[in-house]
Parts: structure tokens; sequence; C-alpha cells
């Protein structure tokens, strides 16, 4: 009962972080903020790059150089949020000796023992553990060791979501919704169901995480009205799908769900 209630705490890619931790509040120990608490829910919309480090762990350290040109790379970029918890401080560094490494600002660091949130994400409990957060507030990758190309080329993908995935519903406000997906993570078989609002030419379309079209699940008129559609992905490798709900030729609803076999 321990252990799972241990697995159930802790986040894999494809999760959506929690209400609770998104709201929690994590102490500022170092950097501008404009105030001396931190949450998620600040940057919600953008993507994150949080970096879990150690004070006593020398590979952290030495990682800071790389994090430095990291920081520097996108520091004029506003929606990228840029976190370092830090954890064990004091052993041997302190927050502010810590952040006073290297020539440029170093972004905020949060003190992780207030929370231990680096247990939730864990990657073998190696430091400097990377995770990576998209706009939607969703895991997007969690790995402990990258290079200075991985760790931006990973940046990159997420800003690309958020450029490629607009979501038409701006323009269409109450004409089409996803109402539930289930289950997700899900093997083989995906429940969509939405509603539409107005008759409508419907398309549902299946993406890879790099956008780029698998199948389409369905193509035909719907009258107003609540629909279920299947997936059968028993041919799908495992990884991050999107659902594309498509009217009238604009995306109007995406979705991210999990394939996990």
């Amino acid at each position: 009962m321990l252990s799972s209630l241990l697995f159930a705490s802790q986040y894999n890619v494809g999760d959506t972080i929690s209400n609770q931790d998104v709201n929690q509040e994590f102490d500022v120990c170092f950097g501008q903020y404009q105030t001396s608490t931190f949450k998620l829910q600040d940057f919600q919309g953008k993507v994150i790059w949080l970096q879990f480090s150690a004070s006593w762990w020398e590979p952290c350290l030495g990682f800071i150089p790389s994090g430095e040109e990291i920081e520097e790379y996108w520091k004029d970029n506003e929606e990228v949020a840029i976190i370092d918890f830090l954890d064990d401080i004091g052993q041997p560094f302190s927050c502010n000796t810590w952040g006073s490494f290297g020539d440029v600002e170093h972004p905020v660091i949060i003190d992780d023992l207030s929370y231990d949130f680096h247990d939730k994400f864990h990657a073998d409990y190696a430091y400097p553990t990377n995770v990576f957060i998209d706009h939607n507030m969703i895991v997007y990758r969690v790995e402990a060791a990258m290079t200075i190309t991985q760790i931006n080329q990973t940046i990159q993908e997420m800003l690309d979501q958020i450029d490629n995935l607009e979501l038409s519903d701006q323009t269409f406000p109450d004409s089409f919704v996803i109402t539930k997906l289930y289950p997700n993570p899900f093997n083989p078989v995906l429940n969509i169901n939405f509603e539409v609002f107005k008759p409508s030419f419907v398309d549902i379309k299946i993406k890879n995480i790099s956008g780029r079209e698998m199948q389409n699940i369905y193509s035909g008129y719907l009258y107003a009205g609540k629909h279920e559609k299947v997936w059968y992905a028993s041919d799908f490798p495992s990884g991050l799908y999107l659902i594309n709900l498509v009217l009238d030729k604009q995306i109007i609803n995406t979705s991210k769900v999990s394939l996990i076999k």
C-alpha cells in the first residue's frame, strides 16, 4: 500500500501538474522576484524549465556555466521561464553563494527543502534533474543528464507547440469542445467525447508530438450535440500524441494523450 501511494505521487511524462502543486508556494532564496514565494501558477501559459540541483554534488556545480549559456540564450523570450530548485542548501554552499557563481545573472532559485518537489519527478534520484513543463502545465520531459543543445531543443519544441497549436476557439468559442478523453494514459483504445454546438464538418486527427499527422480517425458532417469516437492505436508505438479536433478546416481544440504499451 505504501509503495502504491508513493508511486501515485510521482509525475510521468504526459501527466498534468496537480492543482495542489501548481498553487504550492515555494520559498525564493535567491534572485529577483516580485515576492518571497513562488508558484508554478505564476507561469501558466509559458514553457518552464525546472533544474533540480544539489549543493553538494559536483556535476551540478560543474553544470553552472552551461546553465548560464542556456539562460543567456532565452533571457529575452517572455514565453520561457527558467527556475532552479536547490536541495541540501548549506552542504556545502548556501543559496546566495550558489547564486553568485558564474558571470551572468542567475535565475530565481527555489529552496526545494521547503516542499521536496524533486521527489515527485525523481529521475532515479539523480542530480541535476531537468524537468520541462509545457504551457498547459503538462510534464513534457524529465531527464537527468542533458547537453546544452538537448535542453535548448526541448524548450524550442515546447515553444513550437504554442505556435503550431494556436487554438481557433478564440474565433469560434462556442462551436466545438472535447468533454472527455479516457483513459489517459491508454492502451490501445482511447475514447474521445466531444460536443458540437452547431452542424459542422468535423475532422479528428491524430498527430505525433512533433505535429506530424499520423491518422485521421473521422471525417464527416455532424449535427449539433454530444458525440463519441474511438481511436484504436494498436499499430502505434508508445508515446505522446495530439488529438486535433478540426471544424470546417479550422483547428478548434487540441489535447495531449499518452499511449503506454
